[in-house]
């Protein structure tokens, strides 16, 4: 694609960046498609595909042009600081800031390393799938260590401030480092275990739903939240996963799981918040597409989006009372909306991340991450991490996975070389909690709210609170500037006690 300039160098640059967002767009439906509808065998040609675009994707944002463009933009900026707003000025300086970032992190990529991880990432997925259907860790070792090889190499020609690590995850939360992240997590690794021995294992009562009977329920929720059916769509992957596409075209996908009639519904939930932030952002006003102040400012923020549906919204009393007689229509044996809730919400030890409760969810995270961080920057093998991952499943949550589908081999994101991605989840909990403070504070009880069925007052706040400044913000800032203060475990602690309390 060429570019066609003016002299009006702001405008250049917006078409340039334009231009890259379709490929990038192109490059994101490609993906869906893989994970929602690819025939098997088309693995290979798409794996040439992505390859492709990735190339393409890092020339652009790596070229002289580029930084050419950069440069007549911030220079026009300067000249014209006497005849436009100080706001729009000081988004403009924001954006050029955030495109000289990013360029300075492509700059120095090598594009042949660029096309290798590209095609590593699509034999790492390609891999996984086949070695969780047949829990062999073995299947999927060999990508898996040439992922580890190749995104470290990444690192080292990014950074040489930063651990590799650090490097790797800063695309996921921007400025995190290793140092910040042990004192945020710290007092979840020492208190949860804790909160963990309170709890009485009592088994799930046994029900099911059929896999149609769940879809209808998913279609249900969505429909309760205010979903546009010509924006939104719904479809199944192995792993949940929210997508978008471009302006108004947003994808959110589930799966179903026998036995467990809440995990398709409870992930449709979770997917929705991710796609409802999406919808927020500037960039679907057009204010700021293309631009860097219209994307989402972080995963943290977006898995805090995405977490708030799924346990602050869904899990709530209120929801049960409202939502317990559509179950019921589909062939739910649970006697009453209490019950509903209670199986819902039920707290118990598990294998499974996907299906954790609130409160052994971020022990799920923190092994997660302890792991990775010891592959990139420690001692450990790929070759170790079955049984290194079933030791710590066992010190940390008393339980030891009795296969590799089960456990290491449960998640997609190693498989797509994505490092630094879990703490985003846990995060996410711990900015959700304190969030969710502050909107009771601002609007009302959550209860209240979802009892008279009131989602838009909630999607508004959202909205003009956490949505609407995109990129402008990075996350602790804006934590900073909607709770009026620093973010903290302590909420997300006190939410789960008072999870406890409900059920002892």
């Amino acid at each position: 694609m060429k570019t066609f300039l003016t002299q009006d160098h702001w405008s250049n640059l917006g078409a340039y960046l334009k231009e890259t967002q379709i490929l990038g767009s192109i490059q994101s439906t490609l993906y869906w498609d893989q994970n929602t509808g690819m025939p098997k065998k088309g693995a290979s040609w798409r794996s040439e595909q992505l390859t492709y675009l990735a190339k393409i994707l890092h020339e652009r944002n790596s070229s002289e042009e580029f930084l050419n463009l950069i440069k007549a933009a911030q220079n026009e900026l300067f000249f014209s600081e006497n005849s436009e707003s100080k706001e729009t000025i000081n988004s403009k300086k924001k954006n050029i800031d955030l495109l000289i970032k990013e360029f300075n992190r492509q700059k120095d990529l090598d594009p042949n390393l660029v096309e290798l991880i590209a095609k590593a990432k699509s034999k790492g997925y390609e891999s996984w799938q086949e070695a969780k259907k047949k829990s062999d860790f073995k299947i999927f070792l060999p990508y898996f260590e040439n992922i580890i090889k190749l995104r470290i190499e990444e690192s080292k020609q990014i950074s040489d401030n930063l651990k590799s690590w650090e490097t790797l995850a800063q695309p996921f939360e921007p400025d995190l480092t290793l140092s910040w992240l042990n004192n945020i997590f710290q007092p979840l690794k020492e208190n949860i275990p804790l909160l963990i021995k309170d709890l009485t294992n009592v088994d799930k009562q046994k029900w099911d739903l059929s896999p149609q009977s769940q879809q209808k329920l998913c279609t249900k929720l969505l429909d309760e939240f205010g979903r546009d059916q010509d924006m939104v769509v719904v479809s199944k992957s192995p792993h949940p996963f929210s997508i978008t596409l471009g302006p108004n075209d947003y994808r959110i996908t589930t799966r179903i799981v026998e036995g467990e009639p809440f995990s398709s519904f409870l992930a449709t939930a979770h997917e929705w918040g991710h796609s409802i932030y999406e919808q927020g952002l500037p960039s679907q006003t057009h204010q700021w597409f293309s631009w860097p102040l219209g994307q989402a400012t972080s995963m943290s923020i977006h898995e805090s989006q995405s977490l708030f549906w799924e346990n602050r919204i869904v899990k709530s009393k209120s929801f049960s009372k409202r939502f317990y007689k559509h179950f019921v229509s589909e062939g739910c044996s649970l006697s009453n909306d209490i019950e509903f809730w209670k199986s819902i919400n039920h707290l118990k030890v598990g294998l499974n991340r996907v299906e954790a409760d609130e409160l052994t969810y971020g022990l799920h995270i923190l092994i997660r991450t302890e792991l990775e961080i010891d592959l990139i920057e420690g001692n450990l093998k790929a070759k170790d991490i079955p049984s290194e991952w079933n030791k710590r499943y066992e010190q940390l949550l008393g339980i030891k996975p009795s296969n590799d589908a089960e456990g290491c081999l449960q998640d997609v994101h190693w498989s797509e070389g994505a490092f630094g991605y879990f703490p985003s989840y846990l995060l996410g909990h711990i900015i959700s909690a304190q969030i969710s403070y502050q909107m009771e504070k601002e609007i009302g009880s959550l209860e209240n709210l979802i009892e008279n069925g009131e989602y838009k007052k909630i999607i508004l706040w959202l909205k003009n609170n956490i949505h609407n400044y995109g990129r402008s913000l990075n996350s602790m800032d804006l934590v900073r500037k909607v709770t009026g203060q620093d973010l903290t475990s302590d909420y997300f602690l006190t939410h789960l006690r008072s999870k406890i309390n409900d059920f002892c």
